[in-house]
């Protein structure tokens, strides 16, 4: 599936995912978002199904607007599913979720991602369960008061000089 380009919302009393992908997905240029602040759901989830999934998903984000005022703009669930983002503006307004979280692997080569909530997080490298984890940051601006979150004493790989943390 692929995504060039496009407006994608839905209505502020619904609860739910406006992009789900438990494919091969590419994501180009796109606006998206939640408005609903009462909402946890993420903007965009990878993986979605991973219980059921024989093959991981594989989202690639190339450039877009995507925010999401209740829950996380992109969540990169676990099981081996991975995201890409090459460019692009996250913006996320809660407290208690980030603009990008990653359960599996990430890389992320640019784009700006940020948090306004108070204790609002950028990023969240989180895991479940034991399963491995692969952030890789080789550019992106991360603004928040939690700029990156590690959950377990997981690390990120990250190029020095490429990033900026607010």
């Amino acid at each position: 599936i692929n995504l060039l380009g496009g407006v994608y919302t839905r209505a502020i009393s619904q609860k739910w995912y406006v992009i789900v992908n438990d494919g091969t997905m590419i994501v180009d240029g796109i606006v998206a978002r939640n408005e609903n602040s009462s909402d946890p759901s993420s903007l965009i989830i990878n993986n979605y199904s991973y219980e059921k999934n024989t093959t991981p998903a594989v989202l690639t984000i190339n450039e877009g607007t995507f925010t999401c005022a209740g829950g996380n703009v992109i969540k990169n669930d676990e099981g081996g599913s991975k995201v890409y983002i090459k460019g692009g503006t996250f913006t996320s307004g809660s407290s208690s979720n980030s603009a990008a979280q990653n359960w599996s692997i990430m890389v992320i080569d640019g784009g700006t991602f940020e948090n306004t909530a108070e204790n609002g997080t950028a990023l969240h490298v989180a895991t479940y369960g034991g399963l491995s984890n692969t952030t890789e940051v080789n550019s992106g601006k991360f603004i928040a008061q939690n700029a990156v979150l590690l959950d377990n004493g997981y690390e990120i790989g990250y190029a020095q000089g490429n990033i900026n943390f607010e």
